[in-house]
């Protein structure tokens, strides 16, 4: 097995997540989102697979209200929801500044299928108040939302339009 970056994918609204060439992590910000218990208890976003396992995934932090401790869950496509999850939770991470967060699995990291849809779902573990970096979208076949519970995240649901925020994952085959 050799590690590869596998996506590199912005979240933006309506449906919209966009694989990004390489470079695109880091796009000009031009929006910012909050998110946390402030806001919503979960949010997630989908895709599709080429396989692998997941060894982690960062998110652009841009300006921390309140700090907290996150992880992060994978979890098997429903139709339209979240509905199982797949392998452990990651390493919890106390988000306390700023700056591309990683989380990564110590142990019991996802193993994903090929051709199947996913949904990564940021979890808040206490009360957190965060701002998440945005650009303009660039459209795309993904999606994301958030919600009071991870199997009733649907696309688009309380999220804003014409703006993807960047989620990088990287993926061992």
């Amino acid at each position: 097995m050799s590690l590869q970056v596998n996506h590199l994918i912005g979240f933006g609204a309506g449906g919209s997540l966009q694989e990004f060439a390489e470079g695109n992590f880091g796009e000009a910000q031009v929006n910012d989102q909050r998110w946390g218990k402030a806001i919503s208890d979960f949010v997630g976003f989908s895709w599709s697979t080429d396989g692998g396992e997941i060894v982690s995934v960062t998110w652009d932090v841009n300006t921390v209200n309140v700090s907290t401790n996150w992880h992060v869950e994978v979890w098997a496509d429903g139709g339209s929801s979240p509905s199982v999850q797949v392998g452990s939770d990651s390493d919890t991470i106390n988000i306390s500044s700023a700056g591309d967060i990683t989380f990564a699995w110590s142990s019991g990291a996802p193993i994903l299928s090929a051709s199947t849809r996913y949904w990564i779902v940021f979890v808040d573990e206490g009360t957190g108040d965060l701002r998440i970096s945005q650009a303009a979208n660039s459209g795309g076949t993904f999606e994301w939302g958030s919600a009071a519970s991870i199997t009733t995240i649907t696309d688009g649901n309380n999220v804003p339009s014409g703006y993807d925020g960047r989620v990088k994952i990287v993926v061992k085959r």
